[in-house]
């Protein structure tokens, strides 16, 4: 019984992590400049994080939701001291995917599931020097298509298109 509420918390955890990264991702939308090499890698970490065969403890998790946290409050400070928050930059609540079309559904967790296996690739090649900047650009694109609410199948088959090409330059840095 504790291995299920264990496991139940770990889900938990994970759907918060990829909801703060979809913010991390909101928070940069227009405003790629402020993309740094230590936010690649938290989004990249964080992805990778959220597989299911990632095996990462309760704690883990916990301690890279605050780092992906900080993350965002260093990209967004002035953020965090509106007045008049716009809501631009909240985490995505995952639940609300659940209740999403059965089409946009299966786009969207067809999208996120494709980033986080490639974030895998992407984690291991970075300590090799070999990064790709339009990966890492990418990521944040399906993040951010996969919290917005607005999107249909039209906004969302070209990304997961664009997934495809992207998987495959993406196992290429691995290769070289």
């Amino acid at each position: 019984m504790e291995d299920i509420k264990t496991n139940t918390v770990g889900l938990q955890l994970q759907a918060q992590l990829i909801g703060t990264l979809i913010g991390i991702a909101r928070a940069v939308d227009g405003n790629e400049h402020l993309i740094s090499d230590s936010t690649d890698k938290i989004v990249r970490e964080g992805l990778a994080a959220a597989l299911p065969d990632a095996n990462l403890g309760n704690d883990s998790l916990s301690a890279l939701i605050q780092r992906a946290e900080d993350e965002k409050r260093k990209l967004i400070p002035h953020c965090y001291e509106c007045a008049a928050p716009c809501g631009k930059n909240n985490n995505y609540d995952m639940r609300r995917l659940c209740t999403a079309d059965e089409d946009i559904r299966s786009l969207k967790l067809l999208i996120l599931c494709g980033i986080c296996s490639m974030a895998a690739y992407a984690r291991r090649a970075a300590p090799l020097g070999r990064t790709d900047h339009d990966v890492n650009r990418f990521f944040y694109q399906a993040l951010f298509c996969i919290g917005e609410e607005s999107f249909g199948v039209q906004e969302l088959l070209p990304v997961a298109v664009q997934f495809g090409k992207m998987n495959l330059r993406c196992m290429a840095l691995l290769g070289k």
